[in-house]
Parts: structure tokens; C-alpha cells; sequence
């Protein structure tokens, strides 16, 4: 075997972050889209239910969100490539705007969850609504542990007691959320909205 080979299949081996966090990443992308292909499908049979039941959305919230997450996103992508140039505290403040965005997100969605739930627009309001709380609060929760790693990964990079490979797979958790929402927010905000 050459040394391009077997450099080609280190590679392969040993992404950056690891090949475990790439394989989370592949089961949660085939979780969301076999999901919102559910959903999809079902929107097709009931078209005017649907309709009406994402007009209840607040369209400037799920802007906002998408704002959130994406700006996280870059403050995130901002900490990595300050820690490979061996700037820890510029990594370690970029980190803390990732996390604040990501603060704001899970609040936001919150108080967007509080509000529907208050208005009896819950689960077992319509089909809509179901999907809408089982995919919504999934990506919820995956915001949330990216939140949670980003806090941890944040002190252990202040104290110098993480490697980059684990930096690199808790940046690419966090660009899995922001991916996901990418999914999420036009199957739920915009589609058919036209």
C-alpha cells in the first residue's frame, strides 16, 4: 500500500472530530429526514388542514431563530479557528457568543412552546401540531446538549485541558443543529405559505 493510500484511508478513518461524531451526525440527518418525510407525506393528504394550522405560526419568530442559530453557528466556527491559531481567549469569547446565541434560542422557543401550549395547541391538537412538537422539541433537545458540550468544551479550553479533536467534534454537533434547522424551518415556516 502507497503512503497516499494509506494516508486516504486514515482520513477516512479519523475525520476531523473523530468518526463517532460523523456517524451521529449521519443517524440523526436520516432520524430528521425520515421524519419530516413523514410529515410531508401526511401534509399531502390534508393540505387545508395543514395550511391552517402553520398559519398559526409566528413567521418572525422562526426568522429569529434561524438568525439565532446560524449567527451561533459562525461564532462557533470563529472559537475553532481561533484555538488553531493558538488564541485561547479569542476562542474562549467566541465560544460564549455561540452559547449566548444558543441561550437565546432555547428561550425564545420556549416561550414560542409556552405560548402554543397555552393556546391548546398542543400534541394531540391536529397532525400539524403532532409533528410539529415531535420534531420541534427533538431539535430542541439536540440544541440543548449543543449548548451543554459547548459550555463544558468552553472551561476545559480556558484550563487547556481539551484536545482539538474533541473541539472540532463539538463544533460539528453544533453545525449538525444549525443543518437540521435548515430542514425544520421551511418544512414548518415556509412551505406552502406562498
Amino acid at each position: 500500500m502507497s503512503v497516499q493510500e494509506v494516508k486516504a484511508q486514515k482520513e477516512f478513518w479519523y475525520p476531523p472530530g473523530g468518526i463517532l461524531i460523523w456517524m451521529i451526525v449521519l443517524t440523526e440527518l436520516v432520524t430528521f429526514i425520515a421524519g419530516l418525510s413523514v410529515y410531508l407525506y401526511e401534509r399531502r393528504s390534508s393540505p387545508d388542514l395543514f395550511h391552517a394550522s402553520q398559519s398559526l405560526l409566528d413567521q418572525e419568530v422562526g426568522v429569529i431563530l434561524t438568525l439565532l442559530l446560524l449567527s451561533g453557528g459562525y461564532f462557533v466556527a470563529r472559537s475553532t479557528q481561533a484555538l488553531d491559531a493558538d488564541q485561547k481567549e479569542k476562542s474562549v469569547r467566541s465560544l460564549w457568543m455561540g452559547i449566548g446565541m444558543g441561550v437565546i434560542f432555547l428561550g425564545l422557543k420556549g416561550f414560542d412552546y409556552f405560548g402554543k401550549f397555552s393556546e391548546g395547541l398542543t400534541l394531540r391538537y391536529d397532525s400539524f401540531f403532532s409533528y410539529y412538537w415531535l420534531i420541534g422539541g427533538f431539535h430542541f433537545l439536540h440544541v440543548l446538549t449543543a449548548v451543554i458540550l459547548l459550555i463544558l468544551m468552553n472551561f476545559a479550553i480556558k484550563r487547556g485541558s481539551i484536545e482539538r479533536e474533541d473541539v472540532i467534534a463539538g463544533a460539528v454537533f453544533w453545525h449538525l443543529c444549525d443543518l437540521i434547522w435548515l430542514f425544520v424551518y421551511p418544512v414548518f415556516y415556509l412551505l406552502g405559505q406562498a
